[in-house]
C-alpha cells in the first residue's frame, strides 16, 4: 500500500491503517458466527448494571486480602508491562534518532516485531503449562532486561534488530502468560473483575514508562540512556512477581470456586472461623 499510493501529506502511510479495519474486520466474523451467549437476557432499570458492577469491585477490594497473590500478579504487571509499552510505542523514534531508520523501515520493524510476538506467545505457551505463569513470565523478564541494555548499547543495525527480535519474541509470553497466571489465581465469579483491574493497570502503564523515558532524553539528550532505563521496569516487576506464591493464590480460588459451588456454604469466612492465611 506504501508503494501504490502516492506519498503526499503521508496519504501512503495514513492509508496503512485501513489495513487494520480490514484485519479486525475479518477476524471478529468467527465470534459473531459461532460464538454462543451463555448469560440470559434480563429486563433491568437503567443503571442497575452500573450500580452492580461498582458494588462488586468495591467488594473486590474489601475480599482483596484473601487473593493478595493475585493482588501481587496485578502490581508486578503494571511496573514491567510499563517498560514493555513504552519501548514498544517508541522503539520507532528510537530507530529514527540512532540509527536513521526511514519511515519505511519504522513499519517493517513494527510488522517483523507483531510476527515475533505472536511467535513467542505461541511457543511459550508450551512453557507455561510445563513451569507454570510465574516462571515463564521470569524467564521474559530475564531476557528482556539483557535485550534492553544490548539495545541501547548497540553500534550497529545489526546489534539493534536482534535486540529487537529478542525483545519481541518475549512481549507475547510475558502478555499472554500475565493473563493465563491472573486468571489461575481468580474464581471464577470474579474474573470480569480481575480482569477489568487487569486491564485498568494497562491504561495506567501508559503513563510512568513515557514520563521517564522523556525526562531521560530532556535532561541528558540521550535517547539510549532513555531506553536503557526502560530495564527498571523489568528489574522492580521481576522482584515483585518473585514473592508471588503461585499455588497458594491458585488454590485460594479454588476454595473460592468450591464453596460457591456447594450449596449452603459461603467463600467468605464467619464471625467462628477465621480465615485461613
Amino acid at each position: 500500500m506504501m508503494r501504490v499510493l502516492p506519498d503526499e501529506a503521508h496519504l501512503n502511510v495514513r492509508a496503512t491503517i485501513l489495513l487494520v479495519a480490514i484485519w479486525f474486520g475479518i477476524f471478529s466474523v468467527p465470534t459473531f458466527l459461532f460464538l454462543r451467549e451463555r448469560g440470559v437476557a434480563r429486563q433491568v432499570e437503567p443503571g442497575t448494571y452500573v450500580r452492580e458492577g461498582f458494588r462488586r469491585v468495591g467488594e473486590t477490594f474489601r475480599h482483596l486480602r484473601r487473593y493478595r497473590e493475585a493482588a501481587k500478579v496485578l502490581l508486578a504487571r503494571l511496573i514491567y508491562n510499563d517498560g514493555l509499552v513504552t519501548i514498544f510505542a517508541l522503539a520507532g523514534i528510537y530507530a529514527m534518532a540512532v540509527f536513521d531508520f526511514t519511515i519505511e523501515e519504522v513499519i517493517v520493524l513494527g510488522i517483523v516485531a507483531n510476527v515475533a510476538a505472536g511467535a513467542g506467545a505461541f511457543g511459550f505457551g508450551f512453557v507455561n503449562d510445563r513451569i507454570g505463569g510465574k516462571w515463564t513470565i521470569a524467564i521474559t523478564l530475564i531476557v528482556l532486561s539483557i535485550a534492553g541494555l544490548l539495545g541501547a548499547s548497540a553500534e550497529t543495525r545489526t546489534g539493534f534488530w536482534a535486540a529487537a527480535m529478542a525483545i519481541s519474541f518475549m512481549v507475547g509470553p510475558a502478555q499472554s502468560a500475565s493473563r493465563m497466571l491472573l486468571g489461575s489465581m481468580t474464581p471464577e465469579a470474579k474474573h470480569a473483575e480481575f480482569f477489568g483491574f487487569y486491564a485498568f493497570s494497562g491504561k495506567l502503564s501508559s503513563i510512568l514508562g513515557p514520563l521517564l523515558f522523556g525526562t531521560v532524553v530532556g535532561a541528558t539528550g540521550s535517547h539510549r540512556l532513555a531506553m536503557g532505563s526502560m530495564v527498571a521496569f523489568f528489574v522492580v516487576g521481576f522482584a515483585i512477581l518473585m514473592r508471588v506464591d503461585e499455588k497458594a493464590g491458585i488454590e485460594a480460588a479454588r476454595e473460592d470456586l468450591e464453596g460457591e459451588a456447594t450449596p449452603g456454604t459461603s467463600s467468605e469466612p464467619t464471625p467462628h472461623e477465621p480465615e485461613g492465611e
